[in-house]
């Protein structure tokens, strides 16, 4: 049966960073990562492997900014994630898929869409599913895990799909895809890695986005893609749901 990861290209299982006794060089001393998944692994890595510094140095400046507004700071958020974010080192079955979202502060923004082999029934499909916004600036790629307004939090709430115990429920065929808008800012959607679309916060009607993709088909597991682009700040989920029969 087709599932959402029928729809992706080629995986990306770059291993960056070093083993005990490899002779590698440490991840500290590596060049800069060339691409946003690069830099998504290598912060991961670092993670995994307890290189606060190097995690920090790969940790975007609106995370930085968010975790020293609530009076903490980039180095105690990585190191207290390995669990949320250090598992994504392991390359065992791991995909990263880029999702275009515009550009944050003038500089390019990509989505990932991250998924692994769950540990339980985390999933529908037997898979975990995540996403991370990459930023790339004047110091190349860097992770944006936590780039929100402090003021206002800014997570993205979706109304339909619902929320369920594993992804969303189902949306029926032909379903419309409903968000919580903030006020400001740019949403961008994208089912299943087709093209983004962008959607002005301004369009919201009672304070809600619509979008209404279309090409569902009954009984196969779409992956969902929304993030939303404000000044100093880009947010992003990725979660699958099914298209309930008609």
């Amino acid at each position: 049966e087709p599932t959402a990861r029928s729809l992706r290209s080629s995986p990306t299982t770059t291993v960056i960073g070093t083993t005990e006794g490899s002779g590698a060089e440490p991840l500290a001393t590596l060049a800069a990562p060339r691409t946003a998944e690069d830099a998504f692994v290598a912060w991961a890595t670092a993670i995994d492997e307890g290189d606060v510094e190097a995690a920090v140095r790969l940790t975007g400046p609106r995370t930085v900014a968010y975790y020293e507004a609530l009076g903490s700071s980039a180095e105690e958020m990585v190191a207290e994630s390995g669990e949320a974010w250090g598992v994504w080192a392991d390359p065992d079955g791991r995909h990263v898929q880029p999702v275009e979202l515009g550009q944050v502060d003038g500089d390019r923004a990509v989505g990932l869409v991250l998924d692994r082999p769950a540990t339980d029934d985390e999933d529908a499909d037997g898979r975990t599913y995540g996403g991370v916004p990459v930023v790339r600036g004047d110091d190349g790629w860097q992770v944006e895990p936590a780039a929100f307004d402090p003021a206002r939090d800014g997570r993205i709430e979706v109304i339909s799909p619902a929320p369920g115990p594993t992804g969303f429920q189902d949306l029926p065929k032909g379903g419309t895809i409903r968000i919580a808008a903030q006020r400001t800012g740019q949403y961008y959607l994208n089912l299943d890695f087709s093209q983004s679309v962008r959607i002005p916060a301004s369009d919201a009607v009672d304070g809600e986005i619509t979008w209404n993709p279309g090409g569902q088909k009954s009984a196969i597991l779409h992956l969902l893609v929304v993030a939303h682009i404000d000044e100093g700040q880009v947010v992003m989920l990725a979660q699958t749901f099914e298209t309930a029969p008609a």
